[in-house]
C-alpha cells in the first residue's frame, strides 16, 4: 500500500502520468524506483534527442535574461540545434509582450494540496495580456485535439490565474487576460493558441479537484488493461515490473510515428519532458 508523501506537489507531468497509468505514478513518485528498463530499444538515440531538447531550452532562457543571440549561436556545434535557433531567433517571440519571464515557477494551493507549474516563458503586459509560451522540440506536432486535452494546457493557466498575481502589479489576473502559445521548433509558423476565460477555470478547478482527489484516495494503483499494454507500455521503463515480454518501442515510433497509426496521442505523450527530468530525483 503507498500513500502519497506529506507536502507532495502536484505538476502537469505527475497529473499526465496519473491519468496515462496508475501504476507508473506509484513505482515513480511514491515508490521512487530505479528505472529497471530502457525507454526506448535505441536508448543512445533517445538520449542524443533529450539533450537536444534540454540543450534548446538553455539557449533560450539564455536569450530572454539577455546574452547576446550571436554569442549563443556560436556555442552551438549541432545542426539540428542550429536550425531550431535559427527558426526562435526569425519567429519564436512574435507579438508577444514585452516584458518577459523565463523558467519561473509558480505554486497555489488546491484544497489540502498544493500544485507546481514550471513555465518557459511568462510574457505580461500588466493588467492587459500574459502570455504562457512553451517550447516544444517534438518530430511531429500533435494536433489540436490531443494539445487541449494535455494537463498541461488545462493546468497552466489555472495556475497562473491562482498563483500569479506578482507578475500582474500584485493584481489579481482575470482568466481572460491568460492565453498558453505552445511553439514548434520544427514548425515555427505553426504555433498553437489556446484563450482561456472564467467558465474554462471553474471546469479546470472542478477537474483539478476530481483528479488530486482521486490520487490522494487511491491506495491500489492498478496497471493499465492488457490490452493497452503494447501502446501505453512499450515506452515505459517499468514495463518490466508490470508485463513479460513487452519489448522496447524505437526513437522513430516515439518522435516520428507510423503515418497509419496516426498516433499523436501517444507520441505527445513521451515526448521530452524536461519537468520530469527535474522533478525526479534517485
Amino acid at each position: 500500500m503507498s500513500e502519497l508523501p506529506e507536502n507532495f506537489l502536484f505538476s502537469q507531468t505527475s497529473l499526465q502520468n496519473w491519468l496515462t497509468c496508475q501504476r507508473r505514478f506509484e513505482l515513480l513518485y511514491l515508490r521512487r524506483l530505479a528505472y529497471p528498463a530502457p525507454e526506448t530499444s535505441d536508448q543512445l538515440a533517445y538520449e542524443v534527442q533529450m539533450e537536444r531538447g534540454e540543450a534548446f531550452h538553455h539557449l533560450a532562457h539564455q536569450d530572454l535574461v539577455g546574452i547576446e543571440r550571436e554569442v549563443l549561436a556560436r556555442r552551438i556545434d549541432d545542426e539540428v540545434i542550429a536550425g531550431w535557433w535559427a527558426r526562435y531567433a526569425a519567429s519564436g517571440l512574435d507579438e508577444l509582450p514585452e516584458r518577459r519571464y523565463a523558467e519561473i515557477e509558480l505554486t497555489a494551493p488546491l484544497g489540502g494540496h498544493r500544485l507546481v507549474g514550471k513555465y518557459d516563458l511568462l510574457a505580461v503586459e500588466a493588467g492587459e495580456k500574459m502570455v504562457i509560451v512553451d517550447w516544444k522540440t517534438s518530430q511531429k506536432r500533435p494536433n489540436r485535439a490531443t494539445l487541449e486535452a494535455r494537463m498541461q494546457t488545462l493546468l497552466y493557466p489555472y495556475l497562473l490565474v491562482e498563483g500569479g498575481a506578482y507578475y500582474n502589479g500584485g493584481e489579481p489576473i482575470a482568466p481572460e487576460q491568460v492565453e498558453m502559445v505552445y511553439w514548434f521548433t520544427n514548425y515555427p509558423a505553426q504555433p498553437e493558441r489556446f484563450g482561456y476565460d472564467a467558465a474554462q477555470h471553474e471546469r479546470t478547478h472542478e477537474r483539478l479537484v476530481e483528479i488530486v482527489g482521486a490520487i490522494a484516495a487511491e491506495r491500489a494503483f492498478p496497471k493499465v488493461p492488457e490490452t493497452e499494454k503494447e501502446n501505453i507500455c512499450r515506452f515505459c521503463n517499468y514495463r518490466s515490473l508490470c508485463w513479460e515480454n513487452v519489448a522496447a518501442g524505437a526513437l522513430v515510433e516515439m518522435f516520428a510515428g507510423a503515418a497509419e497509426d496516426d498516433n499523436e496521442a501517444d507520441l505527445f505523450d513521451f515526448e521530452i519532458d524536461l519537468d520530469q527530468i527535474a522533478e525526479i530525483e534517485f
